[in-house]
């Protein structure tokens, strides 16, 4: 989503201070995701306040530094969020216009309120790579929050968008579009229980 510090900081906002932790019934190594056809199966398993709970996810041979993929998957049980995705939808992107602002992003929602769909590019600060991301938002049932699974290619940084770039954009973009939108929620729910269980 966004650089590694500006992740950390996105974090404290929406999930409080971290630490290291396991599931003990369904396991983050049996809901592994394929981006781009590369399994990322390096897992970070990280709890935070009570009302939160995510899984970072990036290819064995790469850190979750310098990633070229990666799979981040969330349950928010706040009562500022409720079971809303568009609230969860909305506070991504003011963090992302704090973070990279004029940044543009796109979000959509189906008729039902059930699903949002988000997508940006985003940068850091020192403008050494880009990073497309798309969140997939869905409502749980009463008391379980908002679950989210977002996916993140990062790109070279472009000083001039040229028509090449701009291919390589909607491509990337198309790509991961497609992905997210036929990913198996019902597994990522059913881990995510297990990891609010936990607590």
């Amino acid at each position: 989503m966004f650089s590694a510090a500006a992740r950390r900081v996105l974090f404290l906002i929406l999930l409080g201070s971290t630490t290291q932790v396991c599931a003990d019934t369904v396991t983050p190594n049996e809901v592994v995701p394929v981006v781009d056809g590369k399994v990322l199966s390096r897992i970070a398993v990280i709890k935070g306040q009570e009302d939160a709970s995510t899984i970072q996810y990036v290819a064995q041979d790469e850190t979750f530094a310098d990633w070229s993929r990666l799979v981040v998957y969330s349950n928010i049980r706040s009562e500022e969020v409720g079971n809303d995705p568009k609230v969860l939808g909305l506070r991504l992107i003011a963090a992302l216009q704090q973070f990279s602002p004029g940044a543009k992003y796109k979000i959509a929602g189906t008729e039902d309120g059930n699903t949002v769909l988000l997508d940006f590019l985003s940068w850091p600060q020192s403008k050494s790579h880009l990073e497309f991301s798309v969140y997939r938002i869905e409502k749980g049932d009463e008391g379980k929050g908002v679950y989210s699974v977002q996916m993140s290619a990062r790109l070279p940084f472009y000083t001039e968008i040229t028509d090449e770039v701009k291919q390589t954009l909607q491509v990337t973009r198309a790509s991961l579009m497609q992905q997210i939108s036929s990913f198996n929620m019902v597994k990522v729910k059913e881990l995510m229980d297990t990891q609010a269980e936990t607590k």
